[in-house]
């Protein structure tokens, strides 16, 4: 037991020296925070993990920042007071796995941190994507509904620039062109970096027009102007001019004076269907005592309103009412008068039967030009017309023509006859209306300029319009883009040689948009939302009149 005791106690005593002659780890009184190494010159983000314990300093840089490694700066900064690290900033060859030393020191004590660096993955992805060069943002790529969207181009930029593109295993170079018509499920791209790949997926949302496509139509027949445009019913004078729409047919107003024709309905699902309406009219007179058929909504249900045309002092400007195609026509209007002035070669309506208002365009090239506005309240038209002073000082408006809402403080002018009978774009305030823009070759366009509609399709902006040219020979409907808040700015910016979509108004089949001499210049256009469709019916004497649906 003794030797025993002996040798323990030995033991104990060895150990106990051993122990006391062990040094104590150093302590520097604080712990290194990743926060506290910075690296200089990296174009990406990079990550540092500190281990106090095993005295490890761990810095991984970006794929992208690898050549970085060869000459890498690393700071220690925010130190406790007192404390100092050696080298303090330092600029390190890191490449191939070599290390640095650096030492931490306060209050005496100096802990000494190996530094190693390495290079992340690779995350290969799209910098910038465009279609056809519209940014595809979040994924997604807004473009017109007319594009060809099989064979759209596709430019990129990726990172890191070794990045190959691929479609299944297509590779893809930037410019190439991709099919993207599969609109549900978009395009998936592969984007591979040495052996690590991701993926990518873009898809095309249309807005506006993808095609405009005639329903029907009627024409005349330039080979035989004695030919009907119906077969039967209208015969092709010239004088059907002006035209308007609801759910059911579109109407036609004859300016004539024959007792036996005024207005005519075409129905929209049988255009074989066309209706003479009735001529009955409680008073009659004018130049011509039937002109232009337009539209109003009364509570739901859609009627017809017709006027004469007059020129001359004490006349009579006349509307008439139809409450159906079959109705007797009931004298809503009479108004005599004051001056030699003409009115009734085409109006505008505005509002509904509850509350609207009628506009009427003064002929004569009067100074200023005047419009003549008749106030309806509750199914009554207030035969004391204001009137509203169209002021000319860019330029002279035309004859036959009409005023055309587009906003509360922006309407415009279009028609035909006269000197630079372009259309003009007015600012509104009130009843003071300002000539802001004149219309011009130099922007575009020629006059004749008639029927201007405004709507939005898909998410788009747009102006309808039916213009007659090669002397009055040629009939088409033209739609283009409005892409700017006011619709001066979108005319003005709006490039109409590619921003336009157009139809021949005449025989598509044998004649393109060629037809009969229209000798008045005349044509007009309306657009309408049908069961949530857009349709533009348009016509032109000596054309022919169609109907046109919009499409995605």
């Amino acid at each position: 037991m003794k030797k025993l005791f002996c040798l323990l106690t030995v033991s104990a005593l060895f150990f106990s020296a051993c122990t006391e002659k062990d040094e104590p780890a150093p302590s520097l009184g604080f712990a290194l925070t990743n926060e506290m190494i910075q690296v200089e010159g990296l174009s990406q983000d990079y990550i540092v993990v500190v281990d106090n314990q095993a005295k490890t300093v761990e810095i991984e840089v970006a794929y992208e920042d690898a050549a970085e490694l060869a000459a890498l700066t690393v700071n220690i900064v925010d130190l406790p007071e007192g404390a100092s690290a050696s080298p303090a900033t330092s600029t390190f060859n890191y490449s191939d796995g070599a290390t640095q030393a650096i030492t931490l020191s306060n209050n005496g004590a100096n802990v000494t941190f190996t530094v190693s660096a390495t290079v992340g993955d690779p995350n290969p992805h799209f910098i910038s994507a465009t279609l056809n060069s519209v940014p595809a943002t979040d994924g997604t790529a807004k473009m017109s509904g007319a594009t060809d969207l099989t064979a759209v181009v596709f430019e990129y930029e990726v990172s890191p620039a070794e990045t190959k593109v691929f479609v299944g295993d297509t590779e893809v170079a930037s410019g190439d062109p991709v099919d993207f018509s599969d609109k549900i499920n978009g395009v998936t791209f592969t984007l591979k970096c040495g052996e690590i790949s991701n993926t990518e997926n873009i898809k095309v949302v249309t807005t506006g027009i993808g095609s405009v496509e005639r329903v029907w139509g009627h024409y005349v027949q330039p080979k035989n102007t004695t030919d009907d445009w119906f077969g039967t019913k209208v015969a092709a004078t010239g004088w059907e001019r002006t035209i308007d729409m609801d759910d059911n047919y579109i109407y036609m107003g004859r300016a004539a004076n024959d007792a036996n024709k005024g207005c005519y309905a075409i129905s929209i699902s049988d255009p074989s269907n066309v209706i003479e309406m009735k001529t009955n009219y409680a008073a009659v007179g004018g130049v011509h005592q039937t002109s232009c058929a337009r539209v109003i909504d009364n509570n739901g249900s859609s009627m017809v309103l017709l006027c004469n045309m007059a020129n001359a002092k004490d006349s009579h400007l006349y509307v008439y009412a139809y409450s159906s195609v079959d109705a007797e026509p009931q004298t809503v209007l009479d108004w005599v008068y004051p001056d030699a002035i003409r009115l009734g070669d085409r109006f505008t309506v505005e509002g509904d039967w509850q509350s609207g208002r009628l506009i009427f365009f003064n002929w004569q090239a009067t100074t200023p030009r005047n419009a003549y506005v008749f106030n309806i309240s509750n199914g009554k038209i207030n035969a004391t017309p204001e009137i509203i002073n169209l002021d000319t000082t860019l330029g002279n408006l035309g004859q036959i023509g009409c005023l055309y809402r587009y906003s509360s403080t922006e309407y415009m002018w279009a028609g035909v006859g006269g000197v630079d009978a372009y259309p003009s774009v007015y600012s509104v305030n009130g009843n003071t209306f300002t000539q802001s823009l004149k219309l011009s070759n130099e922007l575009g366009f020629t006059y004749p300029m008639h029927g201007i509609g405004f709507f939005t399709f898909n998410g788009q902006n747009y102006m309808s319009f039916v213009r007659l040219e090669n002397s009055f020979k040629d009939a088409t409907l033209r739609i283009m883009e409005l892409n700017y808040d006011t619709l001066k700015e979108s005319i003005e910016k709006n490039n109409i040689s590619t921003n336009v979509y157009v139809q021949g108004l005449g025989d598509p089949d044998e004649y393109g948009i060629t037809a009969g001499t229209n000798g008045n210049g005349l044509g007009d256009a309306v657009v309408r939302e049908i069961n949530g469709e857009i349709y533009i019916a348009a016509m032109a004497p000596g054309a022919g009149v169609s109907l046109f649906k919009l499409n995605q």
